[in-house]
């Protein structure tokens, strides 16, 4: 990988574009000292507010002229532990046209932070034991929000934090992978045609199947009123609905993949990693809205 970026030779991948787009990555290392600059402490406020405005940035990368079949851009953030390794690592990659972007971002919103090209891959893996994945699902409407960190009072990091802890430095490796691509306001436009339409009274469960449904339930009522007379029409208030999908397109909403690895010695042993790092996010399920579940891939 790193020789194709020196070079920037990629004829021969070329024409798969999705893993050409995957090569021309660059891998940072990131360390954030827990006392910051002024000598103190790190709140918990500060460092989401501090990531708010990195992503924020990061959105910038999108890449507006791309036409169907292109490969939009992304980018990663990655907690891993290496096999035959101590220390929890945070990582970046991302498209190596906006490296500089990146850095900058980074150093803008944490001017302490140390940034260190990673031009070696980690490995998590046990190459002569199993390993097994898992990747992350919506457990409820899209269009529902997932708890997010003002109900928090102390860094929910550290409930994964502690599951790595428990990884045994030899012969296990674990690693959790943030896919981001920036989507523009699509996902906003659409959920804000969503809760317009659930504000004129139609249930939200056909304001979310789409136009076509609403169309056949509109058509349905239609008839319904041709046969029996029109009655005084009474428009259903869903004030929760209402309050979730408004709640989730107040920032913007980008396409987000979350996938998890664990490798050990046995099929028994990778799986019960998986699962502690899986339970570490059913702290952002919110009740009546949405939650985090999981799909199981496994390889031996």
């Amino acid at each position: 990988v790193q020789l194709l970026l020196e070079t920037g030779d990629f004829a021969g991948i070329a024409k798969d574009k999705e893993v050409a787009r995957a090569l021309k990555m660059r891998l940072y290392e990131i360390t954030l000292p827990q006392i910051n600059e002024k000598g103190e402490e790190r709140k918990f406020a500060d460092l989401v507010s501090g990531m708010e405005h990195f992503f924020a940035g990061m959105l910038s990368i999108e890449n507006t002229k791309a036409r169907f079949g292109d490969v939009k851009n992304y980018f990663t953030l990655e907690l891993a532990l290496s096999n035959f390794s101590d220390h929890i690592v945070f990582y970046s990659a991302v498209p190596h046209e906006h490296a500089n972007l990146f850095e900058k971002q980074v150093l803008a919103v944490y001017p302490d932070a140390k940034i260190r090209e990673h031009r070696e891959d980690y490995n998590p893996f046990n190459e002569g034991g199993v390993t097994v994945s898992s990747y992350a699902t919506a457990g409820g409407e899209t269009a529902y929000p997932l708890r997010t960190f003002e109900t928090f009072t102390k860094d929910p990091l550290n409930v994964l934090l502690s599951a790595f802890s428990k990884i045994n430095r030899d012969g296990e490796g674990v690693a959790v992978q943030f896919v981001i691509r920036p989507a523009g306001s699509s996902f906003n436009s659409h959920y804000k045609f969503v809760l317009d339409q659930i504000k004129k009274g139609i249930k939200p469960k056909d304001a979310l199947k789409g136009a076509l449904s609403q169309v056949a339930n509109e058509f349905a009522s239609i008839a319904k009123s041709m046969i029996f007379g029109e009655k005084e029409k009474k428009v259903d208030v869903y004030d929760e609905e209402s309050k979730n999908i408004g709640e989730k397109i107040a920032s913007p909403i980008v396409d987000t993949n979350i996938r998890i690895i664990a490798s050990g010695d046995t099929l028994v042993r990778a799986e019960a990693m998986l699962n502690e790092l899986e339970s570490a996010f059913n702290q952002f399920g919110k009740p009546q809205a949405n939650e985090i579940k999981w799909k199981r891939e496994t390889k031996g």
